[in-house]
């Protein structure tokens, strides 16, 4: 329910479900938002890149694993990797106790910050949008449930249309599958269902 989604005022969260900081070293941290921990559930990460490397907004950064459904997640911002979260590699829980201190995946040295973020919410348009977010993702389930596992519709959906914590844990892959593709990519990137 979004009374209890975590909307820090400092973050710009992108349309993607990735969000970042500028902290006052430079530095700049990213991750994902809660609203994406919420329907997924306990994951394993896996980090596409390491510390020294270039990487462009839009890129591949990072995959979310749980028990083999894949969900790929691109880069808030341009800029070279300085650090990983190391700690989230051993704790990846860490990214649903605390997304945003705790459970951060990179640190950016940010190369075109003013560009990167502009088209991003922040404060009260980052509510609202997350708010948004979550009926359509409402909306996206009483599709997808009903095609691939309309036995499950009831259990998801409670009290009203109230979302259980963690729908997608327990749906199949091919709901993941376009859960990526309606609310993690670009619909440039994906072509015959597949996300590049």
């Amino acid at each position: 329910n979004a009374v209890s989604l975590k909307i820090p005022q400092v973050l710009f969260f992108s349309r993607y479900h990735t969000c970042t900081h500028l902290e006052r070293t430079g530095q700049a941290k990213v991750g994902l938002d809660d609203l994406l921990v919420h329907l997924t559930g306990e994951v394993k990460i896996n980090m596409l890149k390491k510390p020294g490397e270039r990487i462009w907004k839009e890129d591949l950064m990072a995959e979310l694993d749980h028990q083999g459904k894949i969900l790929r997640v691109y880069s808030p911002i341009s800029g070279e990797i300085t650090g990983i979260n190391a700690e989230l590699l051993k704790r990846p829980e860490l990214m649903n106790v605390d997304p945003y201190n705790q459970g951060w995946i990179y640190k950016i040295k940010p190369t075109s910050w003013v560009a990167d973020t502009k088209s991003y919410f922040l404060a009260e348009d980052a509510i609202a949008w997350s708010v948004q977010e979550l009926a359509r993702f409402k909306d996206f389930l009483s599709v997808e449930v009903g095609k691939y596992s309309p036995m499950s519709s009831n259990t998801i959906l409670q009290d009203g249309g109230e979302l259980r914590d963690q729908p997608l844990a327990d749906l199949p892959d091919e709901v993941w599958q376009e859960f990526q593709i309606d609310f993690l990519s670009k619909k440039t990137l994906c072509k015959n269902k597949k996300c590049f």
